[in-house]
């Protein structure tokens, strides 16, 4: 057989892949992520008392959205460095959009209050119980989203996996804002961004175990 005949054979018997695979493997694999570690909140630390309360107050709207904001970005990175051959860093540039928000209204909290109330503001009550119930709540998403990015060819791991990470750790801190009663400004800028740093590094560690071909 002729290289011509045995090409058009093998492509004749190619099933067309959707241009939108990765968005929809994504967003499954993510939404199955997402329901474990809801689940997992709602069994381990259930939901914060005075949440009906708490729900339309400017504190909480503002830890959903920042988290939500961030989780979002990282999986619009992460749908370009999971392919090969291309960068997110253009993307990536979008980040810094909800993180300088956040650190704008923890300044305008600061100037607002008295020096005196800083460290309460700065600390709140629960750094460790934050920065640990997170990294926990991201584990079922990181799963989920490294066994979905599997399927895809990246070529900068460390970044793939970097980018995976900030996305499990912003929707893993979104789920925990409600359970938090922390509401400080300062607190969510400083220790929530630590905590979804700290799962976004775990996922740059693991991406060249993990997603390599």
């Amino acid at each position: 057989m002729k290289t011509d005949d045995l090409i058009s054979e093998l492509a004749r018997h190619v099933t067309p892949v959707s241009r939108h695979a990765l968005q929809k493997r994504l967003a499954s694999a993510g939404a199955a992520g997402f329901l474990a570690s809801a689940a997992g909140l709602a069994y381990w630390l259930g939901a914060r008392p005075d949440l009906a309360q708490a729900a339309g107050t400017a504190p909480f709207l503002f830890k959903s959205i920042y988290t939500a904001a961030l989780a979002v970005l990282s999986i619009f990175v992460a749908l370009a460095l999971l392919r090969p051959g291309v960068s997110g860093a253009k993307r990536a540039i979008w980040l810094a959009a909800p993180i300088a928000a956040a650190t704008l209204f923890a300044g305008i909290e600061l100037a607002a209050s008295p020096a005196s109330s800083w460290p309460a503001l700065i600390l709140g009550q629960s750094i460790t119980a934050c920065l640990a119930r997170i990294a926990i709540l991201a584990l079922p998403l990181l799963v989920a989203l490294f066994w979905a990015a599997r399927a895809f060819a990246p070529t900068n791991l460390k970044a793939a996996g970097g980018a995976i990470g900030l996305a499990a750790g912003g929707l893993a801190a979104m789920l925990y804002s409600f359970h938090c009663v922390e509401s400080a400004a300062c607190f969510i800028a400083l220790w929530y961004t630590a905590a979804i740093a700290l799962v976004g590094i775990a996922g740059m560690l693991l991406g060249p175990r993990l997603l390599r071909w």
